[in-house]
């Protein structure tokens, strides 16, 4: 019993940090009349606090702060090629935070939440042309569902059917109903 916690705890953290994280953006950057806070110091501020967590707990690691930092020196100064290849993806990640906070500000949370999981497409894309990965059918089926999803929540394939079908009289207005709130009263009713 403890095992099988063990194992779902971290996913069930995981879906609530993932699911959570739109909506804590979306309302941190609706604050009324005082002027909104700087999304760049945000992230700055957010990358620091995981610096700190990340020293304490290598230094937890090493037995102790003085350890921890002879043991960076060395590894940068045997491995220094390798930091610089972590410096890209890192500062890559900090450009996404920054063009994460300009999308939340524009975007409705759901809108943004599910345009946001198309990383996950082109992640798969890119595994599978760059490193030649082999997935399965339920990941492709998954990647399929997930771009459905974008496509619907973005409102492109109302714009397809109007191209391609001009005499489709029933348009999924989906994107705009979500952009407009249109979903949530109609389940309210």
């Amino acid at each position: 019993m403890v095992v099988a916690s063990a194992k779902w705890a971290p996913l069930c953290v995981f879906i609530v940090q993932n699911a959570g994280l739109m909506l804590v953006m979306k309302l941190s950057r609706a604050t009324g009349d005082a002027p909104p806070f700087s999304s760049r110091v945000a992230v700055l501020a957010q990358e620091l606090g995981k610096l700190i967590v990340c020293c304490f707990l290598y230094s937890f690691e090493t037995k102790g702060p003085i350890q921890a930092i002879k043991a960076i020196r060395r590894d940068i100064s045997e491995n220094s090629d390798e930091w610089i290849k972590l410096a890209v993806p890192a500062l890559l990640y900090t450009v996404q935070n920054n063009a994460l906070f300009i999308g939340i500000s524009n975007l409705e949370a759901a809108v943004a939440h599910v345009t946001y999981q198309s990383k996950i497409i082109f992640t798969a894309i890119f595994s599978v042309l760059l490193l030649s990965k082999k997935l399965g059918r339920a990941q492709w089926i998954g990647l399929a569902v997930l771009l459905v999803g974008v496509v619907l929540v973005q409102g492109l394939a109302d714009k397809y059917l109007a191209v391609y079908f001009p005499s489709a009289t029933v348009p999924l207005n989906t994107g705009r109903m979500l952009k407009s709130g249109h979903m949530r009263a109609s389940k309210q009713k």
